[in-house]
């Protein structure tokens, strides 16, 4: 089971760190969902918990968005970084923005819901309780973003100090998933043998 509670953690770490040469990113996205869909799918293999897979799904769902958003992106000039002082319009960039928060938060609610059966299972009622409350946290913050988004072309204010904020807050609450992956990876494992009418001998 640790092995592919790792898989998930590293996947992460790749999705949550950006390192670049050249415009080239080292750690892409899409490598670290081919590791976490994999170590989702060895997980619920071997522990029993159908919600490894539901996690799996989403997975390889945002594997394809990141695909095919890449090269949507190189179709259309739309930048998507947003410059200081200027109101952005709803284009394909922003578009595809809510559309992969969308599908990153079905993603975290995935791996929330997984940890927290899982905790169950092994009756660590301390992981179980962080993975609801942390998933409740990122729900609530994911929420009050896309409304933001959303709204963000009517904004007539400067927003450059709300973005650096937000992009914080986002950072600190995807270390702390990150950081629930990794209780749960350093969590003593116990093989739950399966359940059956058959009286014991």
């Amino acid at each position: 089971m640790k092995p592919a509670l790792k898989r998930i953690a590293w996947g992460y770490v790749f999705m949550l760190l950006d390192f670049r040469i050249n415009s080239f990113d080292l750690l892409p996205d899409w490598l670290g969902l081919l590791f976490i869909a994999y170590g989702c799918a060895k997980a619920a293999e071997v522990s029993g918990v159908k919600e490894f897979w539901t996690a799996q799904k989403a997975a390889a769902l945002y594997f394809l968005y990141t695909i095919i958003a890449f090269f949507i992106q190189m179709n259309y000039s739309a930048s998507p970084i947003i410059q200081a002082g200027e109101r952005p319009e709803y284009n394909v960039t922003m578009l595809l923005v809510l559309i992969g928060q969308l599908i990153h938060l079905l993603l975290v609610y995935g791996l929330c819901s997984s940890i927290h059966a899982y905790a169950i299972k092994q009756e660590q009622p301390g992981l179980q309780n962080s993975a609801s409350a942390r998933w409740k946290v990122y729900l609530a913050f994911t929420t009050l973003y896309l409304v933001y988004l959303a709204f963000l072309p009517n904004i007539e204010a400067n927003y450059t100090m709300a973005i650096v904020l937000i992009a914080l807050a986002g950072f600190i609450l995807e270390f702390f998933i990150l950081l629930l992956i990794v209780t749960a990876v350093k969590l003593p494992y116990h093989k739950i043998p399966p359940y059956t009418d058959e009286p014991s001998s």
